[in-house]
Order: structure tokens, then C-alpha cells, then sequence
């Protein structure tokens, strides 16, 4: 990640914490983060990845325990509300 990017995302009301919850997140969780960030929901992201919808539930439900996030709706508004700067970071992760 570039430090630009790293400082924008620490600027924008996010810790330290909150990025290393972030890096703790797998592949699959970050392919629902980036998904949720674009405004999906829950059926079309099960479409996209090609999984049951019952298994992108479950997965919000992993990611917002990981992101210390309680209920669907709160992580579904993170994720909107860092959608550049989560959309920065997962191709960062992609790269390495």
C-alpha cells in the first residue's frame, strides 16, 4: 500500500486497529467487501462469485466480526463509506 493511501485511509476516521483488521480478511471476504462497497446486494453478490446467497450472508457476518462491526447494516455502510479506499487496499493485497 502506498503511504499516500495508507495516510488517507488513517485520516478518514480509521486506526491503525482498523487496518490490521482489515489485513486479516481472506480473498473471499475482500471479494464481498469490494462487492458491498459497489452497492450490491446479497443476491447479486452470490451471483458474481458463484456461491449460495446463504454463504455471502455468512460471510458479512465473518467480516463484520472481524471488523468488530455489529449487524449487516453497519457493515454494509463501512464499506460504502471507504469504498475507494477499500477498493486501493484490495488491489494492493492483490499485487503482492
Amino acid at each position: 500500500m502506498s503511504e499516500n493511501s495508507l495516510l488517507t485511509f488513517l485520516d478518514n476516521n480509521n486506526s491503525w486497529q482498523d487496518l490490521a483488521q482489515l489485513l486479516r480478511l481472506t480473498k473471499r471476504e475482500w471479494e464481498v467487501v469490494v462487492l458491498l462497497s459497489r452497492g450490491l446486494g446479497t443476491s447479486d453478490i452470490a451471483t458474481i462469485i458463484c456461491v449460495e446467497p446463504k454463504s455471502v450472508d455468512n460471510y458479512r457476518c465473518k467480516i463484520a466480526g472481524k471488523l468488530k462491526l455489529k449487524g449487516r447494516n453497519k457493515l454494509f455502510f463501512y464499506c460504502l463509506y471507504n469504498r475507494d479506499m477499500l477498493e486501493q487496499i484490495y488491489r494492493q493485497l492483490l499485487s503482492i
